[in-house]
């Protein structure tokens, strides 16, 4: 007995050795909507699995990769419940040589009864937020929810919902059931992934979300040496016709294509290793009005997270913002780099995240500001966006956001000090080519206006600048700088371009929007200006 338990030992220690030394061997998943069956292995292409909801119930361990179809489409949301590793993420991508596979927030609903007038219903059950007529995985304009069964009979091209049926009031007072309907609600993100770490989704295709296409999100407090959410990757996605303009944000306090944040919590520290490369995204289904928190690509309290080579035409929302979290994660050096945005409603935003790089991105053909610098203001947890980098920027084209509250090329406003520009293009903006300057902020300390800025090299272009409605009358020139944001300032080699309808075509020392006092010629800006302005002038 004593030499078979010896034996035993030898044998369990052997094996415990071999464990610590070879890890399980990574698996790869495959998983087709239409030749699949979850009964299959799912680990050949020959025999793959067919639900999400199969996906969704198998612990995948470290290194294991789900691929998912070409040509594929699931009505489901995929929801990521473990984590990979730092040699080993787990990976969500796509096979084949088809479409990218697709995530699908809307359902089909058919069986229309007339209600009164062009008002018709059908059984859904939950809250309908959004439909769509005709267009199935297509880009499209949303019928968008009403608040009451009143408001969607008296509006054509709305929709209601009471939890147990949706009343649809379609634009040209047809009837549903003469068309193809699709309706929003039954899942609110594409891909939740919620405080899971090293993630790697490529290649998949996120639409019509009733918030988010994706959302990674945090709910445990790192200062307890726990960190999640952290090392999430997302490369050559396509999303589009996420959120609904009802506005339901949700606890998050947010919605956006692609959504990344921490916990509301003053301990917590920023989450490492974001980043969203390549990628598409489209039309938000949301109000077009000034929201923060809802924007294409939002992702807030991280550090040195990359949003980079991305395309975005967001129409109703910001196109990309990097901020720090409310009330909770800071924010720092995030890289905004080589995006092209258009057909949105403000287009970089930075706010609260100091040492941020935001360089050779083009944006063009849109609305609100090219670039926005801001404090987050949080009476708390002020963050302030100190030494910001603005590097080989091209801003064209751009008219005011359909609200008419942001305007401007590069819009410097508050908790902003120390920043560089330098070798941006920026023409035909409405209102200013450049903006420095001071707004209130919370605490409003005096070391906190834009000041400290270095210009150089830009060509700042206001010949053909929109006037702004509800602005400052006229006000249309290459620079706006208030007094607050003097001090420190340095200008070297910038070309500035004046606005024939603006006579005193320089803004620089003014005390508030209302100080015309300031409005200078070019010959006396330079006279005043940090190195006789710093720059030619046409």
């Amino acid at each position: 007995m004593f030499h078979i338990y010896r034996g035993s030992q030898y044998i369990l220690a052997m094996l415990l050795t071999f464990l610590s030394v070879c890890p399980l061997v990574a698996t790869t998943y495959y998983v087709d909507s239409m030749a699949g069956l979850d009964s299959n292995p799912g680990t050949s292409q020959g025999a793959p699995w067919q639900t999400i909801a199969k996906v969704n119930g198998v612990s995948l361990n470290p290194g294991d990769s789900v691929l998912l179809a070409t040509g594929s489409v699931w009505h489901e949301q995929l929801t990521v419940t473990r984590s990979g590793s730092t040699s080993a993420p787990i990976t969500f991508g796509a096979y084949g040589s088809k479409q990218q596979p697709i995530l699908d927030g809307a359902d089909q609903v058919s069986g229309w009864n007339l209600v009164s007038g062009n008002t018709y219903c059908a059984v859904f059950h939950g809250t309908a937020y959004k439909a769509y007529t005709d267009a199935t995985y297509q880009q499209t304009g949303a019928v968008n929810r009403v608040a009451s069964l009143d408001a969607v009979q008296a509006t054509p091209g709305s929709l209601y919902s009471d939890g147990d049926y949706v009343y649809l009031h379609l634009s040209d007072e047809s009837s549903p059931n003469d068309h193809t309907i699709e309706v929003s609600g039954a899942r609110l993100y594409n891909i939740l992934a919620t405080s899971q770490n090293h993630l790697v989704f490529s290649g998949l295709e996120l639409i019509r979300a009733a918030r988010s296409g994706f959302l990674g999100n945090s709910t445990v407090d790192n200062s307890s040496g726990t960190f999640t959410n952290e090392y999430i990757s997302l490369t050559g996605m396509t999303v589009f016709n996420w959120g609904n303009s009802f506005m339901d944000v949700g606890p998050d306090g947010g919605f956006a294509g692609i959504y990344g944040y921490g916990l509301s919590m003053s301990t917590q520290s920023p989450q490492r290793g974001w980043s969203v490369t390549k990628s598409y995204c489209g039309i938000g289904d949301v109000a077009p009005v000034l929201t923060y928190h809802v924007s294409c690509i939002d992702i807030e309290g991280t550090i040195a997270a990359l949003i980079d080579h991305n395309t975005i035409a967001s129409i109703n929302s910001l196109g990309i913002s990097a901020s720090a979290y409310y009330n909770g994660d800071p924010c720092s050096s995030p890289t905004i780099s080589n995006n092209d945005i258009s057909m949105s409603q403000g287009n970089i935003r930075v706010a609260g995240c100091p040492n941020a790089i935001v360089s050779h991105n083009t944006i063009h053909d849109s609305n609100g500001y090219g670039i926005n610098l801001d404090g987050d203001e949080d009476a708390n947890h002020p963050e302030y966006s100190t030494n910001a980098h603005l590097l080989t920027n091209t801003i064209t084209n751009l008219a005011p956001s359909h609200d008419g509250t942001l305007y401007n090329g590069i819009d410097c406003n508050k908790g902003s000090s120390g920043g560089t520009a330098d070798g941006n293009i920026i023409r035909q903006v409405s209102g200013n080519s450049l903006t420095l300057e001071g707004d209130t902020f919370v605490p409003n300390t005096s070391g906190q206006p834009c000041s400290g800025w270095t210009l150089s090299n830009n060509t700042l272009d206001a010949s053909q600048n929109l006037t702004v409605t509800g602005g400052a009358p006229g006000r249309t020139g290459p620079v706006y700088i208030r007094d607050i944001a003097i001090q420190g300032l340095k200008l070297k080699n910038n070309t500035y371009i004046l606005n024939t309808n603006y006579a005193n075509g320089m803004t620089y020392g003014f005390t508030n929007a209302g100080d015309l006092s300031h409005d200078l010629t070019l010959a006396a800006f330079n006279a005043v200006a940090p190195n006789g302005g710093g720059g030619a002038s046409h």
